[in-house]
């Protein structure tokens, strides 16, 4: 009798559960693009995958965080085979940028079905967060760019990456990420790119992600997106004092970098970081100003870029591209270079803005270089 009474029981919970309308099989939780039992930028990946595929709406156009159900659309996720009706997170029968406002709502919420965090965690070279200043204040925004592959190994035929950038969260304001630039597009990241971040500050981490929406892969290397990091203005709430600096951790978790297939490309990163001093601290930058008297000739440049300087003495030039990297470092006194005097040789750089570093024991002049 018990056996039986506890058959009906089920019986009924589940007839009770077919006659509410609650999913019980394949069901959509919107922003789980992926099916994987969570919402999170992962789920970008599958949105560049599936990017304007359309299907039958949802009856429910809920994008609350529950088992909904839906028809299966005519298509699907190339590898893990999750249906298109799944990347619908809005339910309204097409897939575009609206899509990602329930990712980020749902973000970090998970269900049952829950597989547990993607990605890799291999030491290499290929994916780094580069600060452009090793120091900075409190109240400064730290400039990083985020770099991916490298001349001699360039990273072929990718179509989207995802992974976590674990930071002192306490010492940030605020993150933001651009995509300008970014040779993940091959003309306009606007039209080309979804870009993702999200940047819980109780998980001591920004979540990014990156994907083509055209299903064409691209190959290259260089900056993929830039980061302004804005650094908490409150020195007190730092407890930072002017003879102490902080270290800002970048350490990139969790890669997962798929081709147009859906396949793993299995991708290494590096960790940085950047200092956080108090200002007075900071070695002065002069932008643009002859303070102290220095001559840059001719600027705009074509082979040969001349330096003069009667009282500043450079101990080291660099020389940066428009995506802030360095494409030149010489210390002064070396092949040729003199104190007073300094030629530089341009004939191999493209046409473009660059940036020129002149760095000397306290103080760094910056300049605005054309070379045509």
């Amino acid at each position: 009798m018990k056996r039986r009474f506890i058959c009906i029981s089920i019986f009924a919970i589940l007839y009770a559960a077919g006659l509410s309308g609650q999913c019980t099989d394949d069901c959509v939780w919107p922003g789980d693009a992926n099916n994987n039992g969570t919402a999170n930028h992962m789920d970008i990946l599958a949105l560049g995958l599936s990017w304007e595929q359309t299907g039958p709406p949802r009856t429910d156009p809920s994008v609350n965080w529950e088992p909904l159900d839906a028809d299966n659309w005519a298509g699907a996720l190339p590898l893990s085979g999750a249906n298109f009706k799944h990347c619908d997170s809005d339910g309204n029968g097409e897939i575009n940028f609206p899509d990602i406002v329930p990712i980020t709502d749902n973000f970090g919420l998970t269900n049952p079905d829950f597989m547990g965090l993607w990605g890799n965690n291999i030491p290499g070279n290929d994916l780094r967060a580069r600060p452009l200043q090793n120091t900075v204040s409190p109240g400064d925004t730290l400039l990083v760019n985020i770099e991916l592959g490298s001349p001699d190994e360039p990273i072929e035929n990718i179509y989207g990456i995802a992974f976590s950038l674990s930071m002192n969260s306490e010492y940030v304001e605020n993150i933001n990420m651009l995509t300008d630039g970014s040779w993940m597009a091959v003309a306009d990241p606007d039209a080309e790119l979804i870009p993702f971040s999200k940047f819980p500050p109780a998980d001591n981490k920004t979540y990014i992600a990156l994907s083509r929406m055209d299903g064409v892969p691209v190959t290259g290397f260089g900056t993929i997106a830039r980061l302004e990091i804005v650094i908490v203005d409150a020195i007190v709430a730092l407890e930072l004092d002017s003879t102490e600096c902080l270290v800002l951790d970048l350490n990139i978790e969790n890669v997962l970098g798929i081709d147009e297939m859906e396949n793993d490309l299995l991708i290494s990163s590096k960790n940085d970081s950047a200092y956080i001093k108090h200002p007075s601290q900071i070695t002065p930058v002069y932008e643009n100003k002859k303070v102290p008297a220095i001559d840059v000739f001719p600027n705009p440049a074509n082979n040969i870029l001349h330096i003069n300087s009667k009282y500043f003495r450079p101990v080291t030039i660099a020389l940066k591209n428009q995506f802030g990297q360095e494409i030149l470092r010489q210390k002064v006194g070396q092949a040729g270079i003199n104190e007073s005097s300094i030629t530089l040789s341009l004939a191999q750089l493209d046409a473009g803005v660059y940036c020129l570093e002149l760095i000397g024991e306290n103080i760094k002049i910056v300049r605005k270089i054309i070379v045509q």
